[in-house]
């Protein structure tokens, strides 16, 4: 309005100058202005329509809310959303807002206010946002698991065992009482104790146990009988372990637990047995080898108490146990040999098979990502995979000669989930029959040299934790790494380096002048010459300066390096030496230990030294299959709680191990 005001003053001062002749001579005319004055155009507010102004939601959820804007000047928007309360968060996207509702612990009511605006006036819409909470405080009953009948003779003692447990996990308490006052019960820990008094003839008690946590409360009865005795000897139950009844198993492992039976009138083929499972999952008793077997399998899961029940028909005897059941998912590592070797434009097919998944007919290749190339030349490689035949093929093409190729090959089945096992492919580049022979031995023996040194690869990862927590200082930390090299001397320099000797010649043809160290009587001595172990015989002619191709298809040479490559893999398996007044062994102990000290998450027990365990597939390791550290469960490694962080150590030293 003050636009409008100002531009009807010019037109009274006007008409005011005209009047009084515009102050010129002669009264002329007032001259109109020369610019001419444009009226303003009205500014209108943007209109703001929104799909709905109330929103009722749960925790953790969100709701969309479509809003239209428009403006009649046609002027450009603007948009913002906000949020009064922090348990409602709120942003646009598009023509949209987007309201989540976060965790709350009550009901809360907030409001969401969109607002547009054309950079002069701005149109607000409230949302009202109701957010529910969604936790529903509920108490279960505790769960209990009691035989249905004992029986018993008189004037005497028995133990019938229960279990319970409660969901939430709260504290429990237990009462009993009995029906008939020639059978009295107490609770002692997780047994009802009976006794008996004498009776004339065979007579009926109904004994009751409660157990509550406080709010809920369960009671389940069970029967005892109370058998006149006569000369009758009753039998005896127990466990072989009685500290191994609780079992923590693999979906579609088994769970076994051996009991002994002492005979008393009746004989073994007369007792009666019965176990039950709750919930009910497969079990079997053989009374003959003492053992009850509980099977799970890929859809078992969870915690599960059972009873058995042995009757002679006057007496009744109890053994109560547990087993838990969890996802293991084992990753369905493929049964083939780790290293594949091939020659030029070769194929080889590879069967599915493994028996490392839960269901093993179910075993594919992972489509979304079937291989993946580690190291080496993909391009002299070719890797397909057929599902229906459950089978992958490498094939070596042409000019792969001497190349090789690490790749993972990703697997799946019927769990779901995939994991993928590492290989490596070998394209053979000698001619004659030993020395194809020999070639392999070596890249075998090459591996066998780096999966021996796991406790190294330890020590150097406990190193590097040290120093990075500042514990060793950057000098400290390097001379403990050298002192763990020296310990291994063998590793990294006499072994590896006769190794690599003997495969340049296999794959050559002819060895390069090498300069040999040995030990005689104690003392290293050196032989220079065109070998690689001493006693080989020489093929280069000096006075011809050539050298005869095929250098280990002589039969004597051939003979030394085969027995070369086992003194190798012995001096892996059993040598390393004391530095500085502390072994291999110790070193490693007394570092783990300082990082223990220092750094609660990490705990590992004392390791030791090990002969190395053929584990499969070309595989060897000091720690899996050392019982010391784990154990095989239907044929799966698992490791002892203190020493899981072993799996990284045979991992770092081997990266084809899948532990």
């Amino acid at each position: 309005m003050q636009k409008i005001y100002l531009w009807a003053s010019k037109i009274i001062l006007i008409m005011s100058l005209t009047a009084c002749g515009g102050g010129g001579e002669g009264g002329d005319d007032p001259k109109p202005p020369t610019d001419p004055i444009t009226p303003p155009t009205t500014n209108t507010a943007p209109s703001l329509t929104i799909s709905k102004a109330q929103v009722e939601l749960k925790e953790k959820t969100s709701e969309t809310v479509s809003f239209v804007g428009k403006d009649s000047n046609g002027d450009s928007l603007s948009y913002l959303v906000d949020s009064n309360n922090i348990a409602v968060s709120a942003h646009i996207a598009g023509s949209a807002v987007i309201i989540t509702a976060n965790e709350v612990e009550n009901d809360v009511a907030a409001i969401v206010k969109i607002s547009v605006s054309d950079g002069k006036a701005t149109t607000v819409k409230n949302i009202s946002v109701k957010v529910l909470n969604d936790i529903v405080i509920v108490n279960n009953p505790p769960v209990l698991t009691l035989a249905s009948t004992y029986t018993m003779s008189e004037s005497s003692t028995g133990v019938v065992p229960f279990s319970a447990t409660d969901p939430e996990g709260e504290p429990l308490s237990y009462s009993v009482k009995s029906s008939n006052s020639y059978v009295s019960a107490s609770i002692v820990g997780n047994d009802v104790n009976l006794v008996s008094s004498a009776v004339n003839i065979d007579s009926m008690s109904t004994v009751e146990v409660s157990v509550t946590d406080g709010v809920n409360t369960v009671t389940k009865s069970f029967t005892v009988k109370v058998v006149e005795s006569g000369d009758y000897t009753p039998f005896s139950l127990s466990w072989v372990d009685s500290e191994n009844t609780s079992l923590y198993v693999a979906q579609a492992a088994q769970g076994r637990y051996k009991f002994n039976i002492q005979l008393g009138s009746v004989s073994l083929n007369s007792l009666n047995v019965d176990v039950k499972m709750t919930p009910d999952i497969s079990s079997v008793v053989d009374l003959d080898s003492g053992e009850i077997v509980v099977s799970t399998n890929k859809d078992t899961l969870g915690k599960y108490s059972g009873v058995m029940t042995v009757s002679d028909g006057v007496n009744s005897q109890v053994l109560s146990f547990n087993i838990e059941v969890y996802n293991s998912n084992r990753s369905p590592f493929l049964d083939s040999d780790y290293t594949i070797f091939l020659n030029e434009d070769e194929s080889k097919t590879i069967s599915l098979s493994s028996a490392e998944s839960l269901d093993p007919e179910s075993v594919r290749i992972y489509e979304a990502q079937p291989f993946q190339i580690v190291d080496g030349d993909s391009s002299k490689f070719e890797l397909t995979y057929d599902n229906t035949a459950r089978t992958y093929t490498i094939k070596a093409l042409a000019g792969s000669k001497l190349s090789g190729l690490l790749f993972y090959v990703y697997t799946t089945d019927s769990y779901g989930g995939w994991a993928g096992g590492i290989y490596e492919a070998y394209v053979k580049g000698s001619k004659t029959p030993l020395e194809v022979d020999l070639e392999e031995k070596l890249i075998l023996a090459q591996k066998y040299v780096k999966q021996s040194q796991e406790i190294e690869r330890l020590g150097d990862f406990v190193i590097d934790a040290l120093e990075m927590k500042g514990i060793l200082s950057q000098k400290e930390a390097m001379i403990e790494r050298l002192l763990i090299s020296d310990s291994r001397y063998f590793s990294d320099t006499l072994s590896t380096n006769k190794l690599n000797c003997m495969l340049a010649a296999v794959q050559k043809g002819v060895v390069e002048h090498k300069t040999i160290q040995f030990e005689n009587n104690g003392v290293f001595k050196y032989q220079e010459g065109y070998i690689c172990n001493v006693g080989e015989v020489e093929t280069f002619d000096h006075g011809t300066a050539t050298a005869t191709t095929n250098f280990y298809e002589n039969s004597v040479n051939y003979a030394i390096a085969l027995n070369n490559i086992d003194e190798i893999k012995n001096t892996q398996d059993s040598e390393y030496l004391s530095v500085q007044g502390e072994d291999l062994v110790q070193r490693v102990n007394r570092l783990a230990q300082l990082l223990s000290t220092t750094d609660s998450s990490f705990q590992l027990g004392d390791v030791f030294w090990n002969r190395m365990n053929d584990i499969g597939n070309g595989l060897y390791s000091r720690f899996v299959g050392t019982s010391t550290y784990g154990s095989y469960n239907n044929g799966v490694w698992t490791w002892n709680p203190e020493y899981k962080f072993l799996g990284v150590a045979t991992q770092m030293a081997n990266e084809t191990v899948n532990y």
